[in-house]
């Protein structure tokens, strides 16, 4: 019987998705760089319901899908307030 290979290690998808809706984050609250928060919201997003999927990083999922929707949420508000002229 051949030796079991130790299952991969999901938790850095988790880390790379929590820090892809970090960057969302950044980038949809200041108001220049609004429009460059939206593709890392999309792969934040991605990457964030794809880890929701395993258990071990879950919680980084959820995080990383939290901060996508508020990044995104908070540069829509800023855009169409006219809170900047």
């Amino acid at each position: 019987m051949p030796p079991r290979r130790p299952a991969p290690a999901v938790e850095p998808l988790g880390y790379l998705a929590a820090g892809l809706g970090v960057l969302t984050l950044l980038l949809g609250l200041s108001y220049l760089l609004t429009p460059l928060a939206l593709p890392p919201a999309l792969l934040g997003t991605f990457l964030g319901l794809l880890c929701r999927g395993m258990e071990e990083a879950r919680t980084l999922g959820n995080l990383a899908l939290a901060l996508c929707a508020l990044g995104v949420g908070a540069g829509l508000l800023l855009v169409f307030s006219g809170a900047y002229g």
